[in-house]
């Protein structure tokens, strides 16, 4: 059988969606900051490109804190 063949079982189904639940309940019990976003709101109105970055060791949780502005998340196999 190949990876192509291979169907998850009810295990990981179970797994594949406890994690986004997990991470949602992660998210809301950080405290953050976020400084100039409204810089951000000005460009998007405008019709402007924008492009923001974050540390690797943050970038699980940008969805969640910047929802309905990512469109692209690029992540590098950084090893700093």
């Amino acid at each position: 059988m190949s990876d192509r063949d291979h169907r998850p079982g009810l295990l990981e189904r179970w797994l594949l969606a406890l994690i986004p639940l997990l991470l949602r309940l992660h998210a809301l019990s950080l405290r953050y900051r976020v400084e100039g976003l409204e810089a951000v709101h000005e460009l998007l109105a405008a019709g402007k490109p924008v492009l923001l970055a974050s540390w690797h060791g943050r970038v699980l949780l940008l969805p969640f804190h910047l929802r309905g502005l990512l469109q692209t998340l690029m992540i590098s196999q950084s090893r700093d």
